[in-house]
C-alpha cells in the first residue's frame, strides 16, 4: 500500500464504495484481528524457542528465525489496516504512519521471500551437495 503525495494520497484516503460493505468493515477486521493475535502468538514463541536453544542451532534454525522476525514485522501492520477497514476506508493515522506502513509492509514481503528463497538454496546445497557444503551449514552466534 505505497503512498502518493499528500494531494493524491489514493491508499490511504481511500473512499471508495467498496469499503461500504459489511464484508470490509466488519469480517475483514475480524480477520486481521484473528490472524494478528494467532500469528504474533506464534511467531513471537517460535523467536523465543530459536534464541533459547541457540547453541544447539544450524544454519535452518537461522533461517527460520529470520522467516519468522519477518512475519512479526507484517504482523506489525494489521491493526493498522484493521482500522483502516473497520472505518469504511478512512486512513486516520496521518500520512507519516501510512508511509512507515507501507515501507514494513514491502520490507516484510521482501524479507520473507529472501528467507524462503535462502532455504531452498540451502535444502538444495545441503541434499544435492552435501560433502561440500557440510562446512559452511554450521553457525556460531
Amino acid at each position: 500500500m505505497p503512498c502518493g503525495n499528500e494531494s493524491s494520497d489514493v491508499f490511504c484516503n481511500k473512499t471508495h464504495a467498496i469499503f461500504d460493505s459489511v464484508i470490509y468493515s466488519q469480517v475483514f477486521p475480524a480477520i486481521y484481528f484473528t490472524v494478528f493475535v494467532v500469528g504474533f502468538f506464534g511467531n513471537s514463541l517460535v523467536v523465543y524457542v530459536m534464541l533459547k536453544l541457540r547453541k544447539k542451532s544450524n544454519i535452518s534454525d537461522l533461517f527460520v528465525l529470520n522467516l519468522a522476525r519477518a512475519d512479526l514485522l507484517f504482523l506489525s501492520i494489521l491493526p493498522f489496516w484493521s482500522t483502516e477497514f473497520a472505518l469504511h476506508g478512512n486512513w486516520i493515522f496521518g500520512s507519516i504512519v501510512c508511509k512507515i506502513a507501507s515501507f514494513l509492509t514491502l520490507t516484510s514481503a521482501y524479507a520473507s521471500v529472501f528467507s524462503l528463497v535462502v532455504m531452498s538454496l540451502d535444502r538444495v546445497c545441503g541434499i544435492v551437495f552435501y560433502k561440500q557444503c557440510k562446512k559452511h551449514r554450521q553457525v556460531n552466534w
